[in-house]
C-alpha cells in the first residue's frame, strides 16, 4: 500500500517523536533465524548510504530542542540490475527500547512503510529481514528510521538480492 506524504508532513515526522506511532513490541528474529537466513545462497550487491557512500552506518541516536534529529538513514538503489529481495541488518549497541521503521520510496514520489516494530533487541546482536516491493516496483531509496533514547547506537546496512 503506497501513502502520499506532503513535504511538511515528511518534515514534521523527521523532527517529531516517532514513540508510540510504530506500533506493539515485537521480538526481533533469534540468532538461529538470523543465521539460517544468512547462509542462504544468495546473490547480494551492498546498497551504499547516499551522503556518506558507505555500506555500513553506524549512529548515535541525538536529540535537540525539535526532538531525534538524526533517525533516518537513506540507501540508494542501483538503477539497473534485478533485485528480488532488500535485507536489512540492524545490530545494536545497548539494550534499549528501539522504535525501527523500513520505508521503500519510488520514483513517482510515493512511499511503502514495509516494516514498523518497537523492540528490545539484545545488544551486540545481529538482526536480519527480508522485504519485497508491496507494490512489485522497483524503489529508488531503502528509507531506515531508527528513533530512541539519547544516546543508544546501532549499525544498519541493507543488501538488494537475487533468488
Amino acid at each position: 500500500m503506497k501513502k502520499r506524504y506532503l513535504l511538511g508532513l515528511v518534515l514534521f515526522a523527521s523532527l517529531g517523536s516517532v514513540t508510540g506511532i510504530l506500533g506493539a513490541d515485537v521480538k526481533a528474529d533469534t540468532p538461529a533465524q538470523v543465521v539460517s537466513q544468512a547462509n542462504q545462497s544468495n546473490t547480494c550487491t551492498d546498497l551504499l548510504e547516499v551522503t556518506t557512500g558507505q555500506a555500513q552506518i553506524r549512529k548515535v541516536i541525538r536529540f535537540s530542542l525539535f526532538g531525534p534529529g538524526n533517525i533516518h538513514v537513506d540507501f540508494a538503489v542501483p538503477p539497473t540490475g534485478t533485485i528480488d529481495f532488500y535485507e536489512v541488518t540492524f545490530i545494536p549497541e545497548n539494550n534499549a527500547s528501539y522504535q525501527i521503521q523500513v520505508n521503500f520510496r519510488y520514483p513517482d514520489g510515493l512511499q511503502s512503510t514495509v516494516f514498523s516494530t518497537t523492540a528490545t533487541p539484545v545488544a551486540n546482536q545481529t538482526y536480519s529481514r527480508r522485504f519485497v516491493s508491496p507494490t512489485g516496483e522497483r524503489p529508488f531509496l531503502i528509507n531506515t528510521s531508527v528513533a530512541g533514547e539519547n544516546n543508544i547506537a546501532y549499525t544498519i546496512s541493507v543488501r538488494g538480492c537475487r533468488n
